[in-house]
């Protein structure tokens, strides 16, 4: 049947079935070019998985050296993500051949050129490979390179995060970052070439600025070696890092990449970006989460759940406060787990080395106590953070955090799952409003999905000092996304109205045990979302602050 449709197709000629699925043919363009092609159809998986398609070697040894053809012959000719495509096999030759021709053809866009920089930098002959660790800037500046004895260069860094007396057998080595300023207008290094050191020159002189073209010679001392590290804007924005080894004889204040001459060696550097920016994009994370300092009062079940949800978010800047111990009764839904076992069992320190060893530059400070206490000894000021987040779980202790925080009017997310997991909510309070607001007269939460009770809704093992409010894991994490979300909304989405988030759960368990629900669960059928039947309408609270 393959055979039979290929056949079809006016655009192929010579079309040879050399085994079971393996099909040799010649391709004809709109514009009359002809190259031999080789298809691999899994037949278990067609027509839902696409073709491999390559150059045929056997009848064209030469192959081009244009984006998505790679030394194999491999022709790259679609990235499946988020592409859906006909299971009507004469459709889906079609659409095959017509990316094919595209991308000899070259109609794809400069961007999309670039996007493919890394992988025809990677077939360069003859490179080093390194991993970085820099950070991106915008200034040219001294970094750091770390090389064993072996010569074999292995990674770079910032000079302010390298430890010299920690390098074992190894060595370190001067080297310059160079930021760009203007998008590259040069070709991009592949299997066949890399740069000339005459392109170099040019291509600095013309795509970095005066001021850090000036730098560059200011920074070069008299050495044997030298280590550029290009930092190359691409067509749409985005950057790539270069590596350039020069060996020769360098003078102080006469660069060789600004002055090239031909004694000089040059080296191409492939390098691997394991730096937090790239990681954090990689992650689908924010990278300025460094600017923003969040106070976490409650690191319980939903506490730590949301401290661990906006650290993976890419914020970094954190004070824990909570003076309980981690009880490993609360294994099962606090994000620490069964954690190791440690003389120092508070939460906020567990959640500190926790935090720390997950999550690259953490800075976090643990209070191991009562946050009143510290607000009453002036030990914390509210009015320090961008945010405040309280998941103490106690209606009473939020209500008296409520008028320290009236004070000093900061941002802040109460945060709380409901008995036996029947919702969870999370609300976000920044200007006209306040939590005393949430509750009617006789002091029942409105945005609670509980009705009203004479009986406390805890179960316990043991007496008092069991007592548990029954929830499960998923109930705090799926609270917790919530309350991260309306983090980031506010601090990098620029979020600035109030706004009440809640989920609903199951209720069979909380009615069967002879508790009953208010409208609101009824009424609230999203299963998740954003709430309009609670008001922060102001009340005496907040609208006496004196």
């Amino acid at each position: 049947m393959i055979e039979e449709i290929l056949n079809k197709k006016k655009y192929l000629r010579n079309i040879i079935k050399e085994k079971s699925y393996v099909y040799t043919f010649s391709f004809i363009f709109r514009n009359g070019y002809e190259i031999p092609l080789k298809m691999y159809i899994n037949k278990k998986r067609f027509p839902f998985e696409l073709p491999l398609v390559f150059i045929d070697l056997d009848k064209q040894s030469y192959i081009p050296a244009i984006p998505h053809i790679t030394s194999s012959g491999y022709i790259c000719y679609l990235d499946e993500e988020g592409v859906a495509w006909s299971d009507n096999i004469e459709k889906i030759f079609d659409f095959i051949f017509k990316r094919i021709e595209s991308v000899f053809l070259q109609q794809e866009s400069k961007e999309g050129i670039h996007r493919e920089f890394q992988y025809y930098f990677s077939q360069v002959p003859d490179k080093e490979r390194i991993f970085s660790f820099i950070s991106q800037g915008k200034v040219t500046r001294k970094i750091k390179a770390f090389v064993f004895k072996e010569k074999n260069l292995k990674f770079i860094c910032d000079t302010s995060k390298l430890e010299e007396d920690n390098i074992g057998d190894g060595q370190i080595v001067n080297a310059l970052y160079i930021p760009f300023n203007k998008e590259l207008d040069l070709y991009i290094p592949n299997k066949q070439k890399f740069w000339t050191g005459s392109e170099i020159e040019c291509l600095v002189k013309r795509c970095v600025s005066k001021d850090n073209l000036k730098k560059i010679n200011d920074l070069t001392k008299n050495c044997k070696k030298m280590i550029y590290i290009l930092d190359i804007l691409l067509a749409g924005g985005e950057n790539v890092l270069v590596g350039i080894k020069y060996e020769g004889k360098i003078n102080k204040g006469e660069s060789p990449i600004l002055k090239y001459a031909n004694e000089y060696k040059i080296t191409p550097i492939y390098i691997e970006r394991i730096d937090d920016k790239k990681i954090l994009t990689r992650g689908g994370a924010i990278t300025t989460g460094d600017q923003y300092n969040i106070l976490v009062i409650g690191c319980g079940s939903v506490g730590s759940d949301t401290i661990f949800q906006l650290a993976r978010s890419g914020f970094k800047k954190f004070t824990l406060v909570d003076n309980d111990s981690f009880s490993q009764d609360n294994v099962y839904r606090h994000f620490l787990g069964k954690s190791i076992e440690e003389k120092d069992r508070s939460k906020v320190v567990l959640m500190k080395k926790e935090l720390e060893s997950r999550y690259r530059d953490i800075e976090c400070i643990s209070l191991n106590s009562d946050i009143f206490t510290l607000l009453e000894e002036k030990e914390i000021d509210l009015s320090d953070y961008d945010l405040v987040i309280s998941a103490i779980g106690n209606v009473n202790k939020e209500r008296l955090l409520n008028k320290y925080i009236l004070k000093t009017k900061v941002p802040v997310i109460y945060t709380w799952v409901e008995a036996y997991g029947i919702g969870g909510h999370a609300v976000f309070i920044n200007k006209h409003g306040c939590y005393n607001c949430l509750f009617t007269e006789d002091l029942r939460c409105k945005v609670n999905f509980a009705g009203k009770s004479e009986v406390p809704f805890t179960k316990n093992f043991g007496g008092c000092l069991g007592t548990f409010t029954p929830y499960g894991g998923m109930d705090s994490m799926q609270t917790s996304i919530m309350t991260a979300r309306l983090a980031q909304d506010y601090l990098i989405n620029n979020r600035l109205e109030n706004a009440i988030v809640s989920w609903r759960g199951n209720a069979d368990r909380f009615l069967n045990d002879g508790y009953t629900l208010s409208e609101s669960y009824y009424d609230f059928y999203l299963g998740i979302g954003e709430r309009h039947d609670v008001k922060l309408e102001g009340c005496a609270y907040c609208n006496d602050t004196n």
